[in-house]
């Protein structure tokens, strides 16, 4: 899709996820289809560094789209998950997947 790039301002995550959801929904006729959003283990991290991500806009991730985490070294998914209290109350919207090492 090209959504993004036709935005005239930054857009967040959450908007880019939630208008590629609608996209989906429309072009395939699926009005459950559920976009999610494919990430590092960083990056599922970074959502405790302060200012970065909105408290609404992390619940509305987790909730409604759903997340497949890549662990990556030095960083521990399972650990974050059991801490972070939003991520910990929907982790079954959480995949967790290994990253294959060749």
């Amino acid at each position: 899709s090209n959504w993004e790039g036709t935005q005239s301002a930054w857009s967040t995550t959450l908007q880019l996820l939630e208008a590629l959801q609608e996209q989906g929904r429309a072009e395939y006729k699926e009005p459950r289809l559920v976009t999610k959003l494919i990430c590092g283990a960083d990056l599922l991290e970074s959502f405790n560094v302060p200012g970065l991500w909105k408290g609404e806009d992390i619940e509305k991730l987790v909730v409604g789209q759903g997340l497949v985490v890549i662990r990556r070294p030095g960083s521990d998914p399972d650990k974050f998950l059991f801490n972070h209290d939003v991520c910990y109350k929907y982790r079954a919207n959480i995949k967790l997947a290994y990253e294959p090492v060749s």
